[in-house]
């Protein structure tokens, strides 16, 4: 079960960072 639960948060985790890197991405773009 934790095994299960861990992969769910570090799925989550990496779904949050990679949405935070394009963002930040898209900001950078606006910015120039």
């Amino acid at each position: 079960m934790e095994c299960i639960l861990k992969n769910r948060c570090i799925q989550k985790l990496k779904k949050q960072f990679v949405f935070f890197t394009i963002m930040r991405l898209l900001k950078f773009r606006i910015m120039k």
